[in-house]
């Protein structure tokens, strides 16, 4: 057939050319949405931090961390005189006393009155006497950690004839994360492969690149939101291993908040991680908890336009707390609840780690090409990391999370 009829008006778009004939007009660049940046994975493995390898079959790796000896032992109970002179501290009315040791000199911020360790009964339970004559004073019950709670170490109640007092230390923890296994994978068939696209983005190397993106992306959740490392399994075929992330590190200063974002609630969970270490720190902060500390700027020191180019606005890149200075990082990462909340960590103490090369080659970050079973008409490519994080002394970051 060599044509369908007879155009006898003036040719148009509406009316002489099929629309099947019609050649459509599409831009050649795929548009391609990237949503987030992944900070802490950029840092991590993407900058002159240095990653350092891990060598056990399981993925397993291990730190020990240590701290001086305690000096102070918060007041959870009241202490009644006991034989008139004495105070009984114990494991029920304090904290702990297990890092007292015979003859300490003691100070009792409550009633602001000096006394010594006359007498260690064991870790747990030990007898302070004044070093004045006179009788000391009963210890009220104090909320632990308030004004006035604390039975602080300040010297020694020492003979100038004494022997060397009996040696008191703390013995170290281990710490144990695993690496986590991410495997994905791009498979294209031959005929998908020979065929053409408008637009460029959707050839198999192309999408090899995308899925690189989208695995850092992985990374970024993986390291943040992780709670929990375990391994499961005792085959080949059920092993299994999950390394923890920031979530899962930052026990000790998680610090909630309700309500709008507020220096009274800011201040007090860095004055809790300032406690130990220096005085830098990074805060990686959802996009509202961002805009929310941006608005405590704001609103104490208002929006100061730019006469040159009529900028209008405020963005808080560090914030000043009292005990440092905390460099403010916005990611979007930290979507959905998280959205609120932050991760505050010293830089130095966070080490990336990766698994050893095998055969193949490296595990820290490795594309396979060629993967599909032999004489299938398809390609395959597979993507393969093998890492995970160790975040020492856990004390010195928080996390801050709306209630």
């Amino acid at each position: 057939m060599a044509y369908t009829g007879v155009i006898s008006t003036v040719r148009s778009s509406a009316a002489g050319v099929l629309a099947a004939n019609q050649k459509p007009d599409i831009d050649n660049v795929l548009r391609l949405i990237k949503p987030y940046q992944t900070p802490l994975m950029q840092w991590l493995y993407f900058s002159n931090k240095q990653s350092k390898v891990v060598l056990n079959k399981d993925s397993k790796f291990s730190w020990f961390e240590d701290e001086y000896l305690p000096h102070q032992t918060d007041i959870l109970t009241a202490i009644n005189l006991t034989s008139t002179y004495y105070l009984n501290l114990t494991s029920t009315t304090c904290t702990d006393v297990s890092f007292f040791k015979l003859n300490d000199l003691v100070y009792l911020e409550y009633t602001d009155e000096l006394a010594f360790v006359s007498t260690v009964a064991s870790s747990t339970d030990i007898t302070l006497t004044k070093v004045h004559a006179t009788i000391p004073t009963a210890l009220t019950a104090i909320a632990a950690g308030g004004i006035g709670s604390y039975v602080k170490i300040v010297g020694s109640w020492n003979l100038e004839n004494n022997e060397k007092t009996t040696s008191i230390t703390t013995e170290e923890v281990e710490v144990f994360n695993y690496c986590t296994i991410f495997n994905e994978g791009i498979g294209t068939t031959g005929r998908d492969q020979a065929g053409q696209n408008y637009t460029d983005g959707k050839t198999h190397d192309e999408e090899v690149m995308k899925k690189m993106e989208e695995m850092k992306l992985m990374y970024e959740r993986n390291f943040m939101f992780s709670n929990v490392a375990v391994t499961t399994g005792s085959t080949t075929a059920a092993k299994k291993t999950v390394g923890k992330g920031l979530k899962g590190f930052f026990t000790t200063n998680a610090d909630d908040y309700s309500g709008a974002i507020t220096d009274v609630a800011l201040d007090p969970h860095f004055s809790k991680v300032f406690t130990k270490g220096d005085s830098q720190r990074t805060m990686v902060v959802g996009n509202r908890l961002f805009a929310g500390i941006a608005k405590i700027a704001k609103d104490k020191q208002g929006d100061f336009p730019s006469v040159i180019d009529s900028s209008y606005g405020g963005r808080i890149n560090t914030y000043i707390a009292a005990e440092g200075d905390v460099k403010i990082v916005r990611s979007s990462v930290m979507d959905g609840k998280f959205s609120d909340s932050a991760f505050t960590f010293q830089e130095d103490q966070i080490i990336p780690r990766h698994m050893g090369a095998d055969k193949k080659g490296a595990r820290k970050f490795r594309i396979e090409a060629n993967v599909e079973t032999p004489g299938a008409d398809r390609t395959e490519t597979k993507l393969l990391a093998d890492i995970g994080l160790q975040v020492n002394n856990q004390e010195l970051g928080g996390y801050l999370y709306k209630a």
